[in-house]
Parts: C-alpha cells; sequence; structure tokens
C-alpha cells in the first residue's frame, strides 16, 4: 500500500497549485505516481515533488501532471503563473546582495531621476482576452498577496468583499472566455489598491461593446 502524501500546510499560490493538482489526481481516482509518470515520461519523483507544495514546477511538468490525469492543462495556467510569481519573488527575497568596498577617492554616481510607476489601464482592453492580461498585470504591479484580494475589505461599504481562490485564479486565466464577472473584478482592483471605479466602467463599455457586436441595431423601416 502507497504511503499517505504529507498535508500541505503552506499558504499562498504554491500551495494553492499543490492542492490543485492532488485535487485532480483524486478526481481520476488516486492513480499511484509511477502510473503517471509511464502515462508522460516524466519521473515519479518529479510529479510527486509537483504536488508537494515547496515550489512552482516548470510548466511542462505541471502539465503532463493535469494530462496524465485526465484534466485540461488551461484551467492551472493561470495558477501556475501566480506559483511563479511567488517562488520568484521568495528566492530573491533571499538572494544575498554582494558587497562592495567603497574607494574615498571614487566619485558617487549621481542618483537616478524617478520613474512614474503608473496602474496598467483596463482601458487599453478591446477584448475580454486584452481586459484579462491587463488584470493580471495589475496583479503583478500591486504585488498583492492573495489573501489581500480575497479578503479585502471595503470601508466604504462596510463589508467584506470575499471570493473564493478558485474565482481570484478564473479570473486571471488567459485560458478563460469572455469577461471575468464585474464583483470578482471589483474585489481584486480593490485588493491590489487601483481605481475601482474606473475598472468597472471599462468593464461596462466593453461589455456593451461586446453586445452591439454581436447584436447590430436594427434598421428603421422607411415610409410606404
Amino acid at each position: 500500500m502507497p504511503r499517505p502524501e504529507r498535508p500541505i500546510e503552506g499558504e499562498g499560490s504554491v500551495a494553492d497549485l499543490a492542492r490543485e493538482l492532488r485535487r485532480l489526481r483524486e478526481l481520476a481516482d488516486s492513480p499511484p505516481y509511477h502510473q503517471l509518470a509511464d502515462a508522460v515520461h516524466v519521473s515519479k519523483s518529479v510529479l510527486a515533488a509537483a504536488a508537494a507544495g515547496y515550489t512552482c514546477p516548470s510548466w511542462e511538468v505541471t502539465k503532463k501532471f493535469v494530462e496524465a490525469c485526465g484534466g485540461d492543462p488551461a484551467t492551472v495556467r493561470g495558477l501556475w503563473e501566480l506559483a511563479g510569481a511567488e517562488t520568484r519573488k521568495s528566492r530573491a527575497s533571499r538572494r544575498p546582495r554582494p558587497r562592495r568596498k567603497s574607494s574615498p577617492k571614487e566619485a558617487k554616481p549621481s542618483p537616478s531621476p524617478a520613474r512614474s510607476v503608473v496602474a496598467p489601464d483596463p482601458w487599453r482592453a478591446n477584448t475580454p482576452a486584452e481586459y484579462r492580461y491587463e488584470l493580471r498585470l495589475l496583479w503583478r504591479w500591486a504585488d498583492a498577496p492573495a489573501d489581500m484580494v480575497l479578503f479585502r475589505y471595503r470601508g466604504d461599504a462596510g463589508t467584506w468583499a470575499g471570493i473564493a481562490r478558485t474565482t481570484l485564479y478564473d479570473a486571471l486565466n488567459p485560458a478563460k472566455p469572455g469577461l471575468p464577472r464585474l464583483r470578482t473584478v471589483e474585489a481584486i482592483v480593490s485588493g491590489c489598491g487601483a481605481d475601482v471605479e474606473q475598472w468597472t466602467n471599462a468593464w461596462r463599455s466593453l461589455r456593451v461593446t461586446i453586445y452591439a457586436e454581436a447584436n447590430p441595431r436594427p434598421s428603421e423601416s422607411l415610409p410606404g
């Protein structure tokens, strides 16, 4: 009998990705890792590590894991991107900075001019796919952890704008069709500290445009 996997105790996108991979494996009747490895020609240790929740696996490994479980890799692409960004940020924070001895005769470099960092603009989006792209850019721009978005307190309304993790990742998933739900957009934008009204207005404008393109205005009948 195979040894049971250790529970995933961490939080964040890497842990969420591992939980999703385990869920897909359970849906496939929990095949042993050696069976999955034979199906996609990836070592069982690599597949097991992908579902351990310690670090983000490569996209190729993630894709093979999902395919071996009979799933669609596109459904986890957004979650994988978030997990990869979280891993890179963690590595960068642990990387030691090289020490450099200063010379008394060395001239100090002039400070670089300050750069204006502005939030992504939802009005640049002309399609639902482009709107989701701008939403992912906003997530990167804000460097917002999932909990900031999932449990952001809306002081103006006096309520919690909570959404499920799967809802969050679906909204950021480039493979999903159409626009994400407006309430989801409001929660993400609020959690990222951006202008909610700007994003909702752009969402409504794009939705009306899509509807108008699919449903042309009827021509007026001329009097006989």
